[in-house]
């Protein structure tokens, strides 16, 4: 869509008829003073706007209010999605809904956390940057060494071991997990 042939509409918020109104480009103004209200952003980085009402006063966020308004309900355990993955971005054709598995998954997302947790990807691969990691190493019941894991993660994911069994084992308060020894490099 051409931005310079998109007409910005208005449009009533649920429970604020003749109050406060937001747009399909994700902005919200009181309709009394005719004012665009000034946004600021939440813990997680998304718009809010605090709306007024027989002197209560709740906050939402700007994605939420623009899909409600604009598309329909949101319904119980779906998330509004921002598809361009910028929060700041609420214009209505920038918003779908998903599962919050589908949200997680969705485009760079997984690799932002991974990178927020001190993980990078290389290929399908995630490699350990963080240097509080402790390598540790599988050995057979014989005590032959197997590998070395940059992280007890690994291990668990790699093998589907019990993270409570391997941190026991690790500490020493068992002598193996999963079939194997387990020690801090």
């Amino acid at each position: 869509m051409e931005a310079d042939k998109i007409i910005e509409q208005w449009r009533d918020i649920r429970g604020y008829e003749g109050l406060y109104q937001v747009s399909n480009f994700g902005r919200v103004k009181s309709v009394r003073r005719d004012i665009i209200r000034v946004l600021s952003k939440n813990a997680q980085g998304y718009y809010k706007v605090n709306l007024a009402v027989k002197g209560k006063q709740h906050t939402f966020t700007v994605h939420r209010l623009v899909y409600e308004t604009f598309v329909g309900p949101i319904p119980d355990g779906m998330q509004v999605n921002h598809i361009d993955e910028n929060k700041l971005n609420n214009f209505v054709w920038n918003l779908n809904l998903m599962t919050p598995k589908e949200n997680t998954n969705w485009g760079t997302c997984i690799e932002r956390r991974a990178k927020a947790n001190g993980l990078t990807r290389k290929g399908t691969e995630l490699y350990e940057t963080n240097p509080n990691a402790k390598p540790i190493l599988q050995y057979t019941l014989n005590g032959e060494f197997i590998r070395e894991w940059a992280c007890g993660r690994y291990a668990i994911e790699a093998l589907g071991l019990d993270q409570a069994s391997l941190s026991m084992c690790l500490h020493g308060k068992t002598n193996s997990c999963g079939g194997f020894k387990w020690c801090f490099v």
